[in-house]
């Protein structure tokens, strides 16, 4: 699957702040998302994305989650599958990712970071709404987007 300039990959704390309203970033992901949507951008997200959605959602607050039930986030899910596409995964993405841990010593949570950017060479995709732009800037090729830039 090839996209076009006019696609966007969601990161997952977007997705994450989309539904929580006590957030300081909710009202700025939630506006940007709806100017995307209306300005006809595809909106899209990896499987990976989802998974660590469903992690967030469902642990507690106290150890920085949402709380909530399982119930709760099924619906929240089945609302973002009808929203966003999903970016295939293959093993193209897969080897591209071995690729990106050779090329960059990364380390920790940010394994995860460069799966998203893997998937995205992979299929084409060159825009990334995040909040956590600092994580890609070394990822040549990939527009970072920061919600408040959607805004400006």
């Amino acid at each position: 699957m090839r996209v076009d300039e006019t696609a966007v990959l969601l990161d997952t704390n977007i997705l994450v702040r989309s539904i929580e309203p006590a957030s300081d970033h909710h009202a700025v992901v939630a506006e940007a998302l709806a100017r995307l949507i209306a300005r006809g951008t595809d909106l899209l997200t990896a499987a990976q994305c989802f998974v660590e959605f469903r992690a967030v959602a469902t642990r507690p607050i106290d150890r920085n989650g949402l709380g909530l039930s399982p119930e709760q986030t099924d619906v929240e899910f089945a609302r973002f599958r009808a929203a966003y596409s999903l970016v295939p995964d293959s093993e193209d993405a897969f080897l591209e990712w071995e690729r990106l841990m050779v090329r960059h010593p990364v380390i920790g949570m940010q394994v995860f970071d460069a799966r998203l950017v893997a998937a995205m060479r992979v299929n084409g995709i060159r825009n990334l709404l995040t909040l956590n732009g600092r994580h890609f800037r070394r990822d040549e090729g990939i527009t970072i987007v920061e919600p408040a830039e959607v805004l400006a």
